[in-house]
């Protein structure tokens, strides 16, 4: 069996975080925010979705793993990804005070990753923000939407 990366987001694709999404009138998550509910308490609270043993099978059948996310991580948010065996060799966030959009964010931190490592395997990302499939897309990686397999389960 030929390895494949597999690349996930957290929020909304594998972490159910909604409880501490602000969102403006027209559903866009207001970021500034987002940031302040960042709390280690409401981190919490988050909860995985059904996606989430996809995650484990790949890692299960040693496939690379690589989480990609426009979160910037705590210590809080290291410590759920560990409590719930969602750890991953290559960890992708968003630094302190960077306000990149989302796809061009995740884009160029993944071009970075893929001119060291990864090189002729099929690569495939579950992000369930619109912007961020059309984007990442443009550099070959096999996009997926996680909300139709999250809400079939």
């Amino acid at each position: 069996m030929k390895k494949r990366v597999f690349i996930f987001d957290l929020d909304g694709t594998v972490i159910d975080s909604e409880h501490r999404t602000p969102r403006d009138a027209q559903g866009k998550l207001i970021l500034k925010e987002w940031f302040a509910m960042a709390t280690p308490a409401n981190i919490a609270k988050d909860t995985l979705l059904p996606l989430a043993s996809l995650f484990r099978k790949a890692k299960r059948k040693h496939h690379h793993i690589v989480i990609c996310t426009a979160r910037t991580l705590s210590e809080a948010d290291r410590e759920f990804l560990a409590n719930h065996a969602l750890g991953a060799p290559f960890i992708l966030s968003r630094p302190q005070g960077d306000m990149t959009p989302d796809g061009e964010f995740k884009k160029r931190l993944l071009q970075d990753l893929f001119k060291v490592r990864f090189h002729g395997l099929k690569k495939i990302m579950f992000d369930d923000n619109d912007e961020v499939r059309e984007t990442v897309s443009k550099i070959g990686v096999k996009m997926v939407d996680p909300r139709p397999l999250n809400e079939a389960s």
